[in-house]
């Protein structure tokens, strides 16, 4: 990866179609990850329709209660990092995803760009909004 890189993070078909914009942009600066929290099967048709190249790194995702997967996904998206050593990470939105995303950079030091930070439902009881503040909170640039 070159110098100045950014590693892009995303996971689902929204996130797909929300980073599309900065994926075209940013392409040749980027190393895209995957999670697998949405299969790279169902993404193929969006990926297709909003014209984004496959990702450079693919996870998978365990079955499972929700914890499980998170872990999963924090450690598979640490290694995938530390492989393409970005000098800034960028997740987007609320998903599970972005939590793991945004965990793992904050674990090994690299800034994080939270794309659609600040939205609030105001309703701690559900897990995207916990997801939004705790990535809020970890991250570099909002």
């Amino acid at each position: 990866m070159r110098e100045g890189a950014a590693a892009i993070i995303f996971g689902t078909r929204p996130e797909a179609v929300k980073l599309a914009p900065l994926l075209w942009e940013m392409r040749r600066q980027a190393h895209v990850i995957h999670t697998g929290q949405h299969s790279l099967e169902s993404l193929s048709a969006i990926m297709r329709d909003v014209r984004i190249v496959r990702p450079d790194v693919a996870g998978t995702w365990p079955a499972g209660h929700t914890d499980r997967p998170i872990g999963h996904a924090v450690a598979a998206v640490t290694t995938a990092l530390v492989d393409a050593s970005p000098d800034v990470v960028v997740v987007q939105g609320d998903t599970s995803s972005t939590l793991a995303g945004a965990l793992a950079a904050n674990r090994l030091g690299i800034p994080i760009v939270h794309v659609e930070a600040g939205l609030r439902a105001f309703d701690g009881r559900l897990p995207e909004e916990r997801n939004r503040v705790v990535v809020d909170h970890l991250s570099d640039l909002l």
